[in-house]
């Protein structure tokens, strides 16, 4: 049988279908892994930061020089500018038909960034313009006859979220590999997430070109073949259901291996957070004796409250599993200590207890949020390996659900002491 063009087309089609379902998958997996990274850095307030920190900040733009993007009267700090024309284009189609189509090819395209700051009360770090990505910026278009003027800004002045690393000095928030340096207008929650809806998005999306792409292709190749039998047309539900067979075995392949990947990737996550949580815990452990040392010497109504504290770090020594069970009387005292420091004007007034407040102050911030971290990464392993079908696979290979690290509702806000928020 000769293959006429439609089967061409069709096996190019497919075989486009195939390898972009598997690209937008890679992507979302690519992305998803990003996001992760971005989603584990701290929310701190800009006094508690320290150095090689990947934080959160929220704050006001500061620019001695604000830009100005063409055609569009508008201070930023950052353009991305495109001018395109529209244009008509005759030419004749596989019949020999004249036809004509319009579009819009672009002109010029300009990008631009200007040295700005982050600026939150009366501190302010610089952000390292030549690495930052700009995300969900606002944007606007303007037609002028056969000329479309298109803009995506950050305006001047404005609040705007950036994540990135704290550089050494504590003066620049910038890229350090993996994590990136990203400003946005959205709010922390609102960016997370629109990522993750773009990520979930991507991953459909792909499933559904590898799918309709493994139909396609095979549909192609069996009616060429004249598999199961020569169609005479061209649309057969027999060689439909055929190609269908294959199809569904090659992508239930792809997805047991997906998957599995899936939860080894998911389970790996819930280490490392609580990894970080670890280290965070191990550097409470480390200031305590410390700053029962010198709290000691003035809260002498107290001395309870610094022994059970000293007992409470010496028992999380013990491991993991203890830790999780004295956390909550740890989290508990450290609020009612830093709390009862108002209550001692000559010891609040020492510099020493002010930087050691401070650090704790940090350090109980990045506990809770570690916290979230490693219960969000739980819940999304958890929820992996319970849903079906998923569960059946995670039954095969022993993928049990694990458990979440949780503290009674009053002793989850960290402690702040009034005062000690500035450097």
């Amino acid at each position: 049988m000769t293959m006429e063009n439609y089967l061409i087309y069709l096996l190019g089609g497919g075989a486009l279908g195939v390898l972009g379902g598997i690209a937008a998958r890679v992507m979302a997996r690519i992305h998803d892994r990003r996001n992760y990274l971005v989603q584990k850095a701290t929310p701190l307030p800009l006094g508690l930061v320290n150095v090689s920190d990947d934080v959160w900040l929220t704050g006001a733009l500061v620019c001695e020089s604000p830009i100005h993007p063409p055609h569009f009267g508008i201070d930023c700090v950052h353009f991305d500018y495109k001018l395109e024309e529209k244009v008509t284009e005759t030419y004749r189609d596989s019949k020999g038909n004249t036809r004509t189509r319009t579009s819009w090819k672009t002109r010029q395209h300009a990008r631009e960034t200007a040295p700005f700051r982050l600026c939150e009360g009366e501190q302010e770090i610089v952000i390292d313009e030549t690495s930052v990505e700009f995300q969900y910026l606002e944007s606007r278009t303007d037609t002028v006859g056969s000329w479309r003027h298109t803009v995506k800004f950050c305006a001047y002045p404005s609040a705007v979220c950036a994540v990135g690393v704290v550089s050494e000095g504590k003066q620049r928030l910038e890229k350090c590999d993996p994590i990136p340096l990203i400003v946005t207008p959205l709010s922390r929650a609102d960016y997370l997430a629109k990522v993750e809806s773009s990520e979930k998005l991507g991953r459909r999306a792909g499933s559904i070109l590898l799918m309709a792409g493994l139909v396609a292709l095979f549909y192609g190749l069996f009616d060429h073949l004249d598999i199961p039998g020569p169609s005479g047309k061209r649309f057969s539900a027999p060689i439909l259901l055929a190609a269908a067979i294959p199809s569904v075995l090659i992508f239930v392949v792809h997805w047991l291996i997906s998957t599995f990947n899936t939860f080894v990737e998911y389970r790996q996550r819930v280490s490392n957070a609580w990894s970080q949580v670890d280290v965070d815990l191990a550097m409470r452990y480390q200031l305590i004796p410390q700053l029962v040392s010198v709290a000691q010497g003035y809260m002498t109504h107290e001395r309870e409250l610094l022994e059970s504290l000293t007992r409470a770090r010496t028992d999380a020594a013990a491991g993991r599993d203890r830790k999780l069970a004295v956390e909550g009387q740890v989290a508990s005292q450290m609020v009612t200590l830093l709390a009862r420091v108002e209550a001692y004007p000559d010891l609040k007034a020492q510099s020493v207890l002010a930087t050691m407040a401070r650090e704790m102050t940090a350090i109980e911030e990045k506990i809770a949020h570690g916290r979230t971290i490693y219960n969000e990464a739980v819940t999304e392993y958890n929820t992996t390996v319970t849903v079906f079908p998923q569960n059946l696979l995670a039954t095969i290979f022993r993928f049990q659900p694990v458990g979440l690290f949780t503290l009674p509702v009053e002793q989850t806000a960290a402690p702040v002491v009034s005062g000690l928020g500035s450097c």
